[in-house]
């Protein structure tokens, strides 16, 4: 039992160095190269999420957003992450925002409609 807590709380700081370079690197310019573009980011997000890599997803989808506001592609990758850890409240929320954003947007529509569907009461 302790052994996993040292080691949950050794992942967890872990992720918290790891974030932290990235946004120093992202400060620098370093971690985006110049010609990197909106395309460029949504490739790398859809790549990241294609390997379940979520915590490299869930940078790219934050930073996307930052880089090319309003980050449509992004918002709509950031609530797919939130998805699969099963934070479907934080999902709807990026939805919500995302369809403020661009109300027409259908995949985001149909993402709401099936989340609101998953957590009514049968």
């Amino acid at each position: 039992m302790t052994s996993t807590l040292i080691l949950a709380v050794a992942v967890m700081g872990f992720a918290s160095l790891l974030l932290a370079a990235i946004r120093r690197f992202e400060l620098f310019g370093l971690f985006r190269p110049p010609s990197a573009s909106e395309p460029d980011y949504l490739n790398l997000l859809l790549e990241y999420e294609q390997k379940k890599r979520w915590m490299e997803a869930m940078v790219i989808a934050k930073a996307g957003i930052r880089a090319f506001p309003p980050g449509i592609g992004f918002r709509l990758g950031l609530a797919r992450i939130r998805v699969a850890q099963g934070d479907r409240r934080q999902a709807v929320a990026e939805l919500q925002v995302l369809l403020r954003l661009a109300p027409g947007h259908i995949d985001a529509k149909h993402m709401l409609a099936e989340l609101n569907d998953s957590v009514r009461p049968t």
